[in-house]
């Protein structure tokens, strides 16, 4: 008798739990939400899956929910670091770790790379994302920087997307511009500068 009550409570909470998902938020519910619950899932929810949903889940997440941002500086901020925190993300099979850098980045950098832009081979898909941290000689992080591939956004230098940004947030500099003047000595590399992944 026990078993049988407890089981139908479980029932009743999550089949309430369930048609109060699926019902539009009024005010009352959407104050008792915390601030992370409003957020969307990140990229790691299908991670260690075997099946095809974890596959697609794990490694498509952003484009099947349509969670990745346009070409936008704040919404690219706001993704690297709310929705899919770059620091999970993997690095170059042959960039790994702190590496030396060189002007017009920092003396030292760190590389983080999204799964579509792993994907072994160029050009990488629409999708892809490489987010550098540039740092001072002393390790100290100074700025940011991000190249994102979006559909259309700039055939000419390969659709990527550039932004720079403080170790805070604050762009400092946004577009192809000067960035791809540089990566264009890459430009048979998918401009891509740090590795031939």
């Amino acid at each position: 008798m026990k078993r049988l009550t407890i089981a139908v409570l479980l029932v009743a909470v999550f089949g309430f739990t369930a048609w109060a998902m699926d019902k539009p938020m009024d005010g009352t519910m959407g104050k008792t939400m915390t601030p992370s619950m409003e957020q969307p899932m990140g990229n790691d929810m299908g991670a260690g899956m075997g099946n095809e949903m974890g596959k697609t889940m794990d490694g498509s997440m952003d484009k099947v929910s349509g969670m990745m941002p346009g070409a936008e500086s704040m919404a690219v901020w706001k993704y690297i670091t709310e929705v899919s925190p770059y620091r999970k993300w993997g690095q170059f099979p042959d960039h790994m770790g702190m590496q030396k850098g060189k002007s017009p980045h920092g003396a030292l950098h760190e590389v983080y790379v999204n799964k579509a832009g792993l994907m072994k081979g160029t050009p990488k898909p629409v999708g892809a994302m490489v987010v550098k941290d540039n740092f001072n000689s002393r390790e100290k992080l100074k700025f940011i920087t991000v190249m994102y591939k979006v559909a259309g956004y700039n055939p000419s230098a390969g659709d990527w997307y550039w932004v720079e940004y403080s170790a805070e947030g604050k762009v400092l500099v946004e577009g192809p511009g000067s960035c791809a003047g540089c990566h264009s000595a890459r430009a048979a590399n998918d401009y891509i500068m740090v590795s031939d992944h």
